[in-house]
């Protein structure tokens, strides 16, 4: 008799918990704006206090870049949480955008929130990106996210401490052509806040333009072969950043680092395409699209009251910068991607220069076959030069190399060397991803290359590795 008792009453409990927390998030979102929720904590769970979180979105207007939408900082418990008057920039960037391009486009291809969480201690500074994978009708319709967000403090700071001094400390090296402008007094109430340095870099400055993704070269022999790319076919494609960060406004010794999503294509939108290559020679696979690249200073509060939780002493620029490359505004048609074809190399491919070499992957015998028969996914390609975590990347775009052939000054001096990473990911029940289909003339060996990067990219974990393109040569 107890034990029903006690089961009744455990019930009758759940049932009024479970009402409290339905009138909690009603009354968090009868405002008419998203409620959006960061749990913070360290690689063995404990929570983080006075971790700044931010959140950027690309502009609707053209040549604007990414837009501060929201900043605070977790409270002892690790969380931090944006509603009501807090997310007023969010709302009126998202109505802009409605008003621009459409309920119905916004559903098959979006802007998503990039967030900036950042964490100082004695080490130095801790950084991630991730984002708020909701597109805009979503965010529209005041929902309730909750989002974790986990530091590995036992690997190394993405800046040490003896790296991030002020200016004051440090001087910084100008550009040769021109100093960066100050962005004056940023953020508000966080311990420490990104902002963004001189004009964002936009290519093209308005509309779209052809991103190529993928290409084959044909070094002659006897081999022939060809390079696909189908995307979005049963989940999200998210067009990912890279980003490339330290000390010093050139970043001369970049970390590279997996960031969040800046722009998401849906379910109902795919895309399909491939090029062969039968001779000597070269050809590629691109998509329309806008490639943004903004670069960003760390600024740290001179003294932030903890308890209260907010600045009380101004901010000043410290020497940590870092530059962001994204694939935004992909342009759709009629349930499509809009992309196609064309013959030679991609156009920023001088550009690579020493920042990526050719990788031999591997040797088969020739068939003869008119249909060639080995087939490699870009998804192994990344397995064989990243680390154990490459489930964040399948193709790599050199974005940075793209805004430099296209004319575009950025202010980075590894600019070649930082990519993309669209999370085609692998696994997933999608055949969102590129692969190279190849052979020869009968009984000869014919060979596969990759093009991947020399410059090696941090995951918050500590583990690191190498970049491939969706490159491929074939030789006989």
């Amino acid at each position: 008799m107890n034990k029903v008792l006690t089961f009744k009453a455990s019930c009758l409990i759940f049932v009024a918990i479970l009402a409290l927390l339905l009138f909690v998030h009603s009354a968090i979102s009868s405002d008419g704006t998203p409620f959006l929720s960061f749990k913070v904590r360290d690689q063995n769970g404990n929570p983080l206090a006075n971790v700044s979180i931010q959140g950027f979105m690309i502009s609707p207007v053209a040549n604007q870049g990414f837009l501060p939408l929201f900043n605070g900082s977790t409270n002892s418990l690790g969380v931090a949480t944006f509603s009501g008057s807090r997310l007023s920039r969010l709302m009126n960037v998202l109505s802009e955008w409605v008003s621009k391009r459409g309920l119905a486009n916004l559903s098959a291809s979006s802007p998503t929130i990039l967030v900036f969480a950042t964490y100082t201690n004695q080490n130095g500074v801790y950084f991630r990106q991730t984002s708020v994978n909701l597109v805009i009708p979503d965010l529209l319709e005041n929902p309730a996210y909750y989002q974790t967000i986990t530091f590995n403090l036992s690997a190394p700071p993405v800046v040490s401490s003896k790296e991030a001094l002020t200016t004051a400390q440090a001087p910084l090296n100008p550009q040769s052509q021109t100093t960066l402008p100050n962005p004056g007094a940023p953020c508000g109430i966080s311990p420490s806040c990104w902002v963004g340095v001189g004009s964002p870099n936009l290519w093209p400055s308005s509309s779209t333009g052809k991103i190529p993704i993928a290409w084959i070269d044909n070094l002659g022999g006897g081999a022939y072969g060809e390079v696909s790319v189908a995307l979005g076919i049963a989940s999200n494609v998210e067009w990912d950043v890279g980003l490339g960060i330290g000390s010093g406004e050139s970043i001369p010794s970049p970390e590279f680092e997996a960031g969040g999503t800046a722009w998401t294509t849906t379910t109902s939108v795919v895309f399909g395409q491939a090029v062969d290559q039968f001779s000597p020679g070269a050809s590629y696979v691109y998509i329309m699209g806008q490639v943004v690249g903004e670069l960003f200073q760390l600024y740290k509060c001179n003294l932030y009251n903890i308890h209260l939780g907010y600045c009380t002493g101004g901010y000043s620029p410290t020497n940590t910068y870092q530059y962001d490359t994204g694939i935004v505004n992909v342009a759709t048609s009629d349930g499509y991607i809009v992309g196609g074809r064309g013959s030679g190399f991609p156009f920023y491919y001088n550009e690579l220069g020493s920042d990526y070499t050719i990788n031999y992957f591997e040797s088969v015998t020739g068939t003869g076959d008119s249909t060639p028969n080995y087939k490699v996914y870009s998804n192994q390609f990344v397995q064989a030069w990243a680390s154990s975590d490459y489930g964040w990347i399948s193709v790599g775009i050199p974005l940075g190399a793209l805004l430099v052939a296209a004319g575009v000054d950025i202010p980075v001096a590894v600019a070649t060397a930082i990519s993309i990473d669209g999370a085609y990911t692998a696994g997933s029940a999608s055949f969102s991803l590129a692969w190279a289909q190849f052979d020869g003339s009968q009984g000869s060996t014919v060979y596969l290359y990759d093009y991947v990067g020399v410059v090696s990219y941090y995951l918050t974990n500590g583990n690191t590795g190498y970049v491939p393109l969706m490159g491929v040569y074939i030789s006989g």
